[in-house]
């Protein structure tokens, strides 16, 4: 099993409205992601010295790091209408997610990291990155079509949705590695 899970349950129809109003009442929780984002870009340069030379992630930039992501995949969840849900102002980090929301994310902290991983770690995760963009491009297309039929049905198809959340699921993976939260090489695969 894979050190960053990313479930989803998805609520079976989806107001219509949605498809109009969504990017709207995202906005706000845009403008806190972005300050929350900025705030993780400083923490991310005090762990890659704290990894380097301690081989550790000290626990409160571990719980930032998976806050940050953690709002990224609810925002993200919200606007990809997997739930009619808004997502909650929570900033809860730590490895578990028990929000109960309809994404969570959930991280197994390692108890130590490779010492040099934050100098390598980026560099060797550019296949994967290559990899997330090419199904990046795929799932925001599903997510264009996927307007239509919330607008018109209230559903998103089944085969969209999965591609979607794989997609969200790779990425999250993805940043997690790059963050170097883990050392576990994120797999080519969206389950």
């Amino acid at each position: 099993m894979h050190p960053v899970t990313v479930d989803f349950t998805s609520d079976e129809k989806i107001g219509n409205w949605r498809a109009l109003l969504a990017g709207i009442m995202v906005i706000p929780h845009f403008f806190v992601f972005m300050i929350i984002a900025f705030v993780n870009y400083f923490v991310g340069i005090i762990a890659f010295f704290a990894v380097l030379f301690t081989k550790k992630y000290p626990d409160s930039l571990y719980h930032w790091a998976s806050l940050v992501l953690r709002y990224s995949n609810r925002m993200n969840a919200y606007m990809m209408w997997f739930t009619n849900d808004y997502p909650p102002f929570t900033f809860d980090g730590g490895p578990e997610d028990s929000s109960g929301y309809a994404v969570r994310t959930s991280f197994q902290k390692p108890e130590t990291i490779g010492r040099f991983s934050p100098l390598y770690q980026w560099f060797i995760a550019i296949p994967v990155m290559f990899f997330v963009w090419l199904i990046a491009l795929v799932a925001y297309f599903f997510w264009f079509l996927s307007f239509f039929t919330v607008l018109f049905t209230g559903k998103v198809p089944e085969s969209f949705a999965k591609w979607m959340a794989g997609f969200v699921r790779a990425n999250t993976r993805l940043a997690a590695y790059v963050m170097f939260m883990h050392n576990e090489y994120p797999p080519f695969s969206m389950d």
